[in-house]
C-alpha cells in the first residue's frame, strides 16, 4: 500500500509540474521547489559546502562560552549537542503547551558510546572513520580530521553517559520536572537561560520550564566548565556538518548514508532519488502534497462515508458498554463520557496547515530551501509555548 501510494503521489507531482498547475508562491509550489532542488544534483555539486560556510565561520569565531551560547541561539544552521529549547505538551496540563529544555543531539544513540562488547567497539571505530572522512569535505587534512574524530568521540561519550537509559526514557514520569527558570539557572549556570531564550526570539513570559533530564543538565554544566573552547568548537563543527550532510552535495549525502544507512542500519542500497525527494517533501510540507493527493484520490463524499462508518462504530461501542453486566451504572456513564470525547481524524484535516511564511523559493539551492524549512519550523514551534494545544 505504501509503495502504491508513493507511486501515485510521484505521478501527481510530476503531472502537475508538466502542466504548470502550481500557482506561484503557493504551498504546492513550495513542495515542488523542495522536490526539484533535491533532485538537482548538478547544482548541489557546484554549490559544494558553500551553503554551510557561514555557520562554520560563526563557530570558528567563538572565543568563550558566552559566544557559544549566542551562536547557538541566533545562528540557524549551527547545531550543538548541549541543550535545545522548544515547545511541547505540559505533562501536568494536557490542554497546554509549555517550554521544554532537553539534551541536544549526538551522532549515535547512547548505548553505542558506553557498551563495551566487541560490536559496539567496532561501531565506535567505524564512527571515527566516518567523522574523519566527512571532515575532509570541509578542508580538514586527513591527520587533522583523525585527531578531531578522537576529540568528538571522547566528548560525545561524556555527553552520552548522563542521559537517560532506554528504560528510563520509556517512563514519561522521569521527564516531568517543571522548574522555575531561576532553578534551571542554578542547575546549569554556565548558560544564561533568560538571554538564551531572548536571543532565540521567544517572546513569551516564561516563568516555568520543563527540564527533561535534570541529571544531564548538571553534567552538561560541568562539561562546559572543564572542556576547552577549541574542543567545543570542534564538536559543534562536526554536529553542524553531520546534521546538514543530507542536503549538501550528492557525494556528501552518499557518504552520510554509507555510515548511517548501510553500516549502522544495514540498508543494502539508497532508495531511488525521486523517492528520497518525496520523503523530504512529506517531512517538510506534507500537507501541501496531501491536498493534491486528496483532490485526485479521495473526494469529500468518501470522507463523509468514512466518518459515518466510524460514527456507527462508536454508537455500537456505546451500546455494548450499556449492556455490560460487570460494569456499574456510574462507571458506564464515565466510559460513555470518555467515548464522547474521541477526536475523529478521518483521511485529511478540515483545516490544512499554512506554509505561507515558509521562505522556500524557486531558484534556491536545496540547502537554502531546507534551512528555510528549518527556520519556519522553529518559529512555529516556539510560538506554541504557553499556548493551548490544537487537538485537531
Amino acid at each position: 500500500m505504501r509503495k502504491s501510494t508513493r507511486a501515485d503521489v510521484l505521478e501527481i507531482i510530476n503531472t502537475s509540474k508538466e502542466l504548470g498547475t502550481y500557482k506561484e508562491g503557493s504551498d504546492q509550489a513550495k513542495a515542488l521547489y523542495i522536490y526539484e532542488s533535491e533532485l538537482d544534483t548538478v547544482a548541489r555539486a557546484e554549490a559544494g559546502v558553500k551553503p554551510l560556510q557561514p555557520y562554520l565561520d560563526a563557530i570558528n569565531g567563538i572565543t568563550s562560552i558566552e559566544d557559544m551560547q549566542t551562536v547557538m541561539a541566533t545562528t540557524l544552521g549551527v547545531s550543538a549537542p548541549f541543550a535545545g529549547i522548544g515547545a511541547g505538551p505540559d505533562l501536568n496540563n494536557s490542554k497546554m503547551n509549555t517550554c521544554w529544555v532537553a539534551p541536544g543531539g549526538l551522532g549515535l544513540q547512547r548505548d553505542y558510546y558506553l557498551e563495551q562488547d566487541d560490536k559496539n567497539k567496532e561501531i565506535r571505530e567505524k564512527y571515527k572513520e566516518h567523522i574523519t572522512r566527512m571532515l575532509q569535505f570541509i578542508d580538514y587534512s586527513e591527520a587533522d580530521a583523525k585527531a578531531a574524530a578522537d576529540v568528538v568521540l571522547k566528548l560525545e561519550t561524556q555527553l552520552a553517559e548522563p542521559r537517560f537509559t532506554k528504560v528510563e526514557s520509556r517512563d514519561i514520569r522521569n521527564m516531568n520536572n517543571p522548574k522555575k527558570v531561576s532553578e534551571l539557572q542554578e542547575m546549569a549556570p554556565s548558560i544564561n537561560w533568560t538571554k538564551m531564550m531572548d536571543d532565540m526570539g521567544i517572546e513569551k513570559d516564561i516563568d516555568t520550564i520543563m527540564v527533561m533530564q535534570p541529571k544531564y543538565m548538571v553534567a552538561m554544566n560541568e562539561f562546559l566548565n572543564t572542556t576547552s573552547i577549541e574542543d567545543i568548537k570542534t564538536l559543534m563543527t562536526w554536529r553542524t556538518l553531520d546534521d546538514a550532510a543530507a542536503y549538501l552535495t550528492p557525494e556528501i549525502e552518499k557518504a552520510n548514508w554509507e555510515f548511517y544507512g548501510k553500516t549502522l542500519n544495514g540498508s543494502k542500497a539508497m532508495r531511488p532519488a525521486e523517492e528520497r525527494a518525496l520523503g523530504t517533501v512529506n517531512g517538510t510540507v506534507g500537507e501541501a502534497i496531501g491536498q493534491l493527493y486528496v483532490q485526485a484520490k479521495f473526494p469529500p463524499e468518501a470522507k463523509e462515508k468514512a466518518e459515518e462508518m466510524i460514527a456507527n462504530v462508536i454508537k455500537a461501542f456505546q451500546i455494548r458498554i450499556e449492556k455490560l453486566d460487570w460494569m456499574s451504572p456510574e462507571n458506564k456513564l464515565k466510559a460513555i463520557e470518555k467515548l464522547d470525547k474521541f477526536t475523529l481524524k478521518i483521511a485529511y484535516p478540515d483545516e490544512w496547515r499554512d506554509y505561507s511564511e515558509m521562505m522556500v523559493k524557486e531558484g534556491n539551492s536545496y540547502a537554502e530551501n531546507m534551512l528555510a524549512v528549518q527556520a519556519w519550523a522553529e518559529k512555529e514551534n516556539l510560538s506554541e509555548i504557553n499556548e493551548p494545544i490544537d487537538k485537531k
